[in-house]
């Protein structure tokens, strides 16, 4: 009997740890489809990483207020190419998974240009994770 109830907590644990993977997979993808929309000014590829709620708060310091752009502030900024357009390489540090719904992420995006510092909001609204907020500051380089 205790041989049955250990065999099944090994196999619950695996399921719930491979579970767990899939979903840090899947936001971590979100994260990268949208830095690579921005970078290669890729629309649909922004359009399907960002809630239509979504925020980004750029606050670094240099100036005494927050720049905060809506997504459509945000997408006119990367059609139009005056953001965007850096081949960065995006190193996620950290996924915190709140629950099915909700994760936080915490990315370091390196590019030629500059080096951003990113926490990302995401949700899972229908089956589809996306970024509802980020909060970024950058290095120029």
């Amino acid at each position: 009997m205790n041989r049955l109830i250990f065999i099944f907590l090994f196999f619950a644990s695996f399921i719930g740890t491979s579970c767990a993977q899939n979903l840090e997979k899947q936001i971590s993808s979100v994260v990268k489809t949208f830095t690579q929309g921005g970078d290669s000014h890729d629309l649909a590829k922004l359009e399907s990483s960002l809630h239509a709620d979504y925020r980004m708060v750029w606050h670094d310091g240099q100036n005494a207020q927050a720049f905060i752009a809506d997504k459509a502030t945000f997408v006119d900024k990367v059609k139009s190419k005056e953001w965007g357009g850096d081949s960065r390489k995006v190193r996620i540090e950290e996924v915190h998974i709140i629950s099915e719904a909700n994760a936080y992420v915490k990315a370091t995006l390196q590019g030629d240009k500059a080096d951003f510092f990113s926490h990302y909001t995401l949700i899972n609204s229908e089956g589809k994770w996306q970024i509802v907020h980020e909060l970024v500051t950058a290095q120029f380089k």
